[in-house]
């Protein structure tokens, strides 16, 4: 008894090292060496907690590899294990450098990647469509994860947009003098660009815009090259204004149509791809007529620093990140050509923002009297709201609208003068971006003002 209970008290204790030699002794005599989840490393007591049950890292990288983690769990655990070890082992000291380099700096934090495992995954997709003369922008490299990746991977021209002083420093000292005749690296923040835009407005005598550009727009034979953008975005601000730059030709799309391959978090995922009956909002409608999105792949946002923990909705999927391909619609300039481009998306804008208590007919009324009889015999419920209907019913809806008689005397284009006039000259107070839930009344006449 007095044996019994000495075994049980030592074997809870902490099990010094030169034991596990003892306890694989112990185990070969029974034959149980071989078995799953038991292996020859000395570490063996923590693999064998893996036995019929894969650890919940694990789990994840199965699911969105769309693997069966039960049949996975079955394999041997130990190189796995190593290697997931030392992979953490480089995120981790990937992100204290950065956490180093950042210390007592001030300004706005970008979410920068820490796994070279993604930076692999996003330049696998980005050379399927990559052509030879093809600029690379990447904006907030950090340390230069991405960056090493791109340049080490093509022989593409490189121009990475990095705005924290240290960081750029750091850059400069680690890639430049290896990659010096093709890559560039820039001072501004580049999801500021529609910030720039403005600023070049207001300020025409300080060329800041024509500045950021100048990197990236190169011609041969008189065309302008092809540009791809790539990054980790985090604020959806940035996709607020790759709307407005795209409905005012402006910016970056003033010249060039760039592609992106961006890493984003969900809560941005979701407004520019979910049904608009889960998510319903002015910029993720207009989004969709705009651009093209292509999930790429899904990855943990264990692999970014820092952690983005903010979420107004505790959701599983809040987990993730997601690698998206962007690129505007070229079937959408032969349904609405450039000179009604700011027309249809001040109509999209304030359509989308109706109280759930009006219809379509009712806010279409407000601009042109007696427009309803025409919409009703086009198919349109009188009492259908804008959410109710989908992104092609909408459209068929401001086509009908424009070709009535009285739509160039109606007041739907003062108002939109005034839209274009005041949301046309802002940045950070035009992007500031309504929640789903929010709705505006169109009787009230500061939003008709603003």
């Amino acid at each position: 008894m007095m044996m019994v209970i000495r075994f049980s008290r030592i074997s809870f204790a902490p099990k010094p090292s030169y034991l596990y030699s003892a306890c694989q002794k112990y185990l070969n005599k029974f034959s149980l060496k071989g078995n799953i989840g038991i292996t020859e490393d000395r570490n063996f007591s923590k693999c064998s907690a893996c036995l019929g049950k894969a650890s919940s890292v694990t789990e994840r990288k199965f699911f969105l590899n769309g693997e069966d983690s039960d049949s996975a769990s079955l394999q041997p655990t130990l190189p796995e294990d190593n290697t997931k070890i030392s992979q953490d082992k480089n995120i981790h000291d990937l992100s204290k450098k950065i956490k180093m380099l950042l210390k007592g700096s001030k300004g706005t934090r970008r979410q920068h990647i820490v796994d070279k495992n993604v930076a692999e995954t996003l330049v696998t997709h980005l050379k399927k469509d990559l052509g030879d003369s093809d600029i690379i922008v990447e904006s907030s490299p950090g340390i230069g994860v991405l960056s090493e990746t791109i340049l080490t991977q093509t022989d593409n021209s490189v121009v990475v947009y990095e705005p924290n002083n240290k960081l750029r420093s750091y850059l400069k000292k680690v890639l430049l003098p290896q990659y010096s005749s093709r890559l560039q690296i820039q001072k501004y923040d580049f999801e500021k660009f529609y910030g720039y835009y403005i600023i070049d407005q207001k300020e025409p005598e300080k060329p800041i815009l024509q500045n950021f550009l100048d990197p990236i727009l190169r011609k041969e034979e008189s065309e302008f090259l092809p540009v791809k953008i790539v990054g980790v975005i985090y604020d959806a601000k940035f996709i607020a204004r790759l709307i407005f730059s795209y409905t005012f030709q402006c910016s970056l799309f003033g010249e060039i149509s760039p592609v992106l391959y961006i890493y984003i978090p969900f809560s941005i995922y979701c407004k520019i791809t979910r049904d608009l009956n889960h998510v319903y909002n002015s910029h993720g409608l207009l989004f969709q007529y705009y651009f093209n999105v292509e999930t790429l792949h899904v990855t943990p946002k264990e692999s970014f620093y820092p952690i983005c923990t903010k979420s107004r909705k505790k959701l599983k999927d809040d987990e993730d990140v997601y690698l998206v391909k962007i690129s505007a619609k070229k079937e959408f300039l032969q349904e609405v050509p450039n000179n009604e481009r700011e027309s249809f998306h001040f109509f999209m804008n304030t359509v989308s923002r109706i109280k759930r208590v009006d219809s379509l007919i009712i806010g279409m009324e407000r601009w042109i009297p007696d427009c309803g009889p025409e919409l009703i015999k086009n198919g349109f419920h009188v009492f259908a709201h804008p959410r109710e209907l989908s992104t092609e019913q909408l459209l068929q809806a401001y086509k009908i609208f424009t070709k009535f008689p009285s739509y160039r005397e109606s007041t739907f284009h003062y108002q939109r003068q005034q839209f274009v006039a005041r949301y046309g000259s802002k940045d950070e107070e035009m992007l500031e971006s309504k929640s789903a839930d929010e709705t505006t009344d169109l009787d009230d006449h500061d939003f008709l003002e603003n």
